[in-house]
């Protein structure tokens, strides 16, 4: 496999995204979500984020949105995909925003 550089720091590794930078971001959980998915509830409808949109993964989803790197896009779905089962109900439908 060829190696590539991690968008954030440019370390050489396999992933779009370094292990470390990975774990620098801080996840919420359900005893730390945020107050205002409590506030978008008025319907029963739970809204969450991974985590706050600040440093590396406003920088990530940046680079997923407007540079399209489809590669980005899969690990990211993948990470909050197995964050998702471990802290939260099974939903009825995702809906990124």
């Amino acid at each position: 496999m060829w190696l590539r550089h991690c968008v954030l720091c440019q370390r050489r590794q396999k992933r779009w995204c370094c292990r470390i930078c990975w774990q620098s971001i801080q996840p919420y959980t359900a005893h730390s979500k945020p107050s205002w998915s409590l506030q978008l509830e008025p319907e029963g409808f739970p809204c969450i984020s991974y985590a706050p949109y600040t440093g590396n993964i406003q920088q990530l989803i940046y680079l997923m949105k407007y540079h399209q790197i489809k590669g980005l896009a899969r690990e990211m779905g993948t990470a909050l995909g197995a964050w998702y089962q471990v802290h939260w109900p099974l939903p009825d439908a995702i809906v990124p925003i």
